[in-house]
């Protein structure tokens, strides 16, 4: 019974850290799996109970924990976990280095969702029809359709001699990983704290610091979710249940957020 409360003491252990609410916990997911792959190893000192788990749960390890390309990411962007064997592995299969990858997944995830709204700014800021009326007067279709291509013709003209934007910032998200891979190293994440490495270099990597807005805000466990519907259970009673659905929202942050608003309302 002790080498069982032992065994499984480890992966509580995991449980907690993934389930933290005070800090990124995506970027270490990869690590602790690292650790539960190797605390599943078989021992010669293993009881018979604990070795037949020890089988079972590793057969069930990479479907109940699968590596895939946000913890990759994630890990990649940790420059505790860049290093990992289990990111290694996972780009080898791939045919990919680190640098490629993670320009890979910048480009899809950060580049790519700038463009639209771009777009949509453009499209915002352009007058529309309605607001500059035709003058009354005889038109015929043959004058709005030479119209229309010509101002197709014009645009396609533009973008095939204009500068290339998408070119320029993948250029500059190129370099920021490369200079980020080179530079890389664990002792500069202190107190394990990932975002406070990355805030002070937002203007060094300004791209892969959206990037790791994107990746990092991501929980590794739907626990903090399940607390926070928890909390609304516990504020929203039978007797409370005439509570103005702001009146909870505000109570539930106070609630999440209670030494930041003390400090808050402190310094004031």
């Amino acid at each position: 019974m002790k080498s069982m409360v032992e065994f499984l003491t480890k992966f509580r252990r995991v449980v907690e850290i993934l389930s933290s609410d005070k800090s990124c916990t995506i970027n270490l997911a990869l690590l602790l799996k690292s650790e539960l792959e190797d605390v599943l190893k078989e021992d010669e000192n293993d009881s018979i109970v604990v070795g037949e788990l020890k089988r079972r749960l590793l057969a069930r390890l990479d479907f109940r924990y699968p590596v895939d390309d946000l913890l990759v990411t994630s890990a990649i962007l940790d420059p505790s976990c860049c290093d990992l064997l289990i990111v290694d592995k996972y780009l080898r299969e791939r045919g990919m280095t680190k640098a490629e990858y993670l320009a890979q997944q910048v480009r899809l995830h950060v580049l790519e969702s700038h463009l639209p709204q771009e777009a949509q700014q453009h499209h915002e800021e352009t007058p529309a029809d309605d607001a500059h009326p035709a003058q009354p007067g005889p038109s015929t279709g043959r004058t709005t359709k030479r119209k229309s291509n010509t101002a197709e013709e014009v645009l396609t003209l533009s973008r095939k001699h204009s500068k290339n934007k998408d070119g320029t910032r993948a250029a500059a998200i190129d370099r920021e990983i490369r200079q980020y891979l080179d530079a890389c190293n664990p002792s500069d994440v202190t107190d394990n704290d990932i975002l406070a490495y990355w805030r002070r270099r937002i203007n060094q990597y300004p791209w892969l610091t959206t990037a790791v807005r994107r990746f990092l805000c991501v929980p590794a466990t739907s626990t903090t979710a399940e607390r926070v519907f928890s909390i609304a259970g516990l504020t929203v009673t039978a007797k409370r249940s005439r509570l103005h659905p702001d009146r909870v929202d505000i109570v539930i942050f106070i609630h999440e957020n209670y030494e930041v608003c003390r400090n808050l309302f402190a310094s004031n």
